[in-house]
């Protein structure tokens, strides 16, 4: 549900869908799904998370590759029942206040919306791949309250702040935009661990560096900011000394994350992980989690019994999830092995933590996971 473009487009270049992914590849935004293009030359893109200033970059990146490679897109009819075009006309007509009137209609409904279903604890514009736990209907540039969206339904202008990137360009507002949905999403808060986390730390710091050289009075996180490595101004320091409030950041807390096969499991935000092979897992300070789904042909009783027990056996049934465990004691410390099932579906995971203190937490994120 979102504003957007869906053009189609055809040209007489060899090879002009691969390249126009190429090019497009690189049109992103973390408050942003990434753009889509088929084999049959149609490219789709929701704007409406990121704002105006993305609508118009995706825009101007589409006229950009069509000119390099003699793309023709085409005009959709005025009843076109698919909704092929710019839902906002700027493609074709380069109207930016027709972009802004739209991105505010869609959130004032979306705010009607919230009120209408008393929508708190909701996620909306973030990926489906985690489920952040705050208070409030969270979105990519940090949780909004009822009183927020009371103030949106009576003057959609009010909501500005939702858009991570409301002006055209790379103009301050848009960079530190950029920066906040990362603090907020994807930062974990502690010293990277990964070339991916030391990445984007750096990105960050970088996003806050060129916003803050082209206007320093926007409202920055400066307590987060300061926390961060590197030459940071000391009027940022300064003004951290006399912040108060919520801190940014939703990996603070706990985050559930969706595996495969229905399969969720809750694992503390500050945590790394990783696909491989189908094979989730998740780590940090020395407890590391492993999950793996798979269709099975069988009741749920039979496919937690299928496994010899090899330790201490535990078991347990967390909503219609039956589940047995076996804990081992090793040289590197403990590991909890565990088979878990719904009728047709099996989870089996490996936990693994140090120290007997961890205990409680390994029993926690075991009971955590459920399909469904």
């Amino acid at each position: 549900m979102g504003v957007g473009l869906y053009l189609r487009g055809r040209s007489a270049t060899k090879d002009w869908i691969p390249q126009l992914r190429g090019v497009l590849g690189h049109v992103t935004h973390p408050a942003a799904e990434r753009i889509e293009v088929t084999d049959e030359g149609v490219v789709s893109a929701t704007t409406t998370p990121a704002g105006p200033g993305y609508h118009v970059a995706v825009c101007d990146a589409i006229d950009a590759a069509s000119r390099a490679l003699a793309i023709t897109w085409d005009r959709p009819a005025a009843a076109d029942e698919d909704g092929g075009g710019d839902e906002t006309g700027y493609f074709f007509e380069r109207d930016l206040a027709a972009v802004e009137r739209h991105m505010l209609q869609w959130l004032r409904t979306i705010a009607q919306w919230v009120l209408e279903n008393d929508a708190d604890g909701i996620h909306l514009a973030l990926p489906i791949e985690h489920q952040y736990q705050m208070k409030g209907v969270l979105t990519p540039t940090g949780p909004r309250d009822a009183a927020w969206f009371r103030a949106v339904v009576d003057d959609p202008r009010t909501g500005i702040d939702f858009f991570p990137w409301w002006s055209p360009g790379d103009n301050a507002a848009a960079l530190l935009g950029r920066a906040r949905c990362l603090m907020w999403t994807e930062m974990r808060w502690r010293m990277p661990e990964t070339h991916e986390e030391d990445e984007l730390e750096s990105d960050i710091i970088e996003l806050l560096e060129q916003a803050w050289a082209l206007d320093p009075t926007l409202d920055y996180p400066v307590r987060e900011w300061a926390g961060l490595p590197g030459d940071i101004p000391d009027e940022v320091h300064a003004r951290a000394a006399k912040a108060t409030g919520p801190l940014l950041g939703y990996r603070r807390y706990p985050v559930r994350v969706r595996l495969a096969g229905g399969w969720s499991v809750e694992i503390p935000g500050e945590f790394s992980e990783s696909w491989e092979d189908g094979t989730w897992s998740a780590w940090h300070d020395g407890r590391t989690v492993w999950f793996d789904g798979f269709e099975r042909a069988a009741p749920a009783a039979e496919l937690v019994e299928a496994a010899p027990a090899d330790g201490d056996v535990l078991r347990r049934q967390d909503g219609d999830v039956l589940k047995k465990g076996y804990l081992t004691l090793g040289d590197d410390g403990y590991t909890l092995s565990t088979r878990n099932a719904i009728d047709g579906k099996l989870c089996l995971s490996t936990i693994v933590y140090p120290d007997e203190e961890d205990r409680d937490w390994a029993m926690h994120a075991w009971a955590s996971l459920r399909n469904g």
